[in-house]
């Protein structure tokens, strides 16, 4: 029961952190939205620090290891999932770099999981190009550069309106073989019009 009850503050936390902002949101506008004291509250959570922090580490609780794509479908539904998360914890994202500096975990599991992905990217388009749907490099480092771009745009890019997905698969057009482009114009090309980043999962 006791346990039940953190996680409906962890959760009613998070959304309000999202609509509100994390600076916006005090323990007593927490509270007010349970039902219940603050006094009951800080039961739980002794101050607001420590109430996000937890939100942040449940949330990774729910982490997938990031594995390399071995096809285009599966790179589009990796990004996907990325951004579908980035839209769930935007809270998380507006204040990136301020929670990693007011908390060491989080700022470990933050390099971790970007560690994850840059090396899941790199790897799958190895595989990619062993398949015959992507390109040798046409200069130098090229697909490390690559790697880069999509980062830049997954990470720098969050509070863009555009859809970001359209952003990366523009990046990774231009190096596919004439059997890669086909494949994305008879799968992917058709969906760029799906609101992906505004779909909660």
């Amino acid at each position: 029961m006791r346990q039940d009850r953190k996680l409906e503050i962890l959760e009613m936390a998070r959304r309000l952190f999202n609509e509100r902002g994390y600076e916006q949101v005090s323990m007593r506008c927490i509270a007010d939205a349970l039902e219940m004291s603050v006094g009951n509250l800080t039961y739980y959570y002794k101050k607001k620090e420590d109430l996000v922090e937890a939100v942040i580490l449940e949330q990774h609780k729910l982490h997938e290891k990031f594995l390399p794509p071995v096809s285009l479908e599966e790179m589009d539904a990796l990004f996907r999932r990325i951004l579908r998360h980035q839209k769930r914890n935007i809270y998380y994202f507006r204040h990136y770099d301020l929670l990693a500096q007011q908390f060491p975990k989080i700022y470990q599991m933050q390099c971790a999981i970007v560690e994850e992905l840059y090396a899941a990217l790199e790897d799958s388009f190895v595989l990619l190009r062993e398949r015959g749907l992507l390109e040798e490099d046409q200069f130098p480092r090229q697909g490390y550069h690559l790697v880069q771009a999509l980062m830049m745009v997954i990470y720098g890019h969050v509070f863009q309106r555009h859809d970001r997905r359209e952003c990366l698969w523009s990046l990774i057009y231009p190096l596919l073989t004439d059997q890669g482009r086909q494949i994305y114009n008879e799968t992917i090309g058709q969906t760029l019009d799906e609101d992906t980043e505004n779909t909660e999962k």
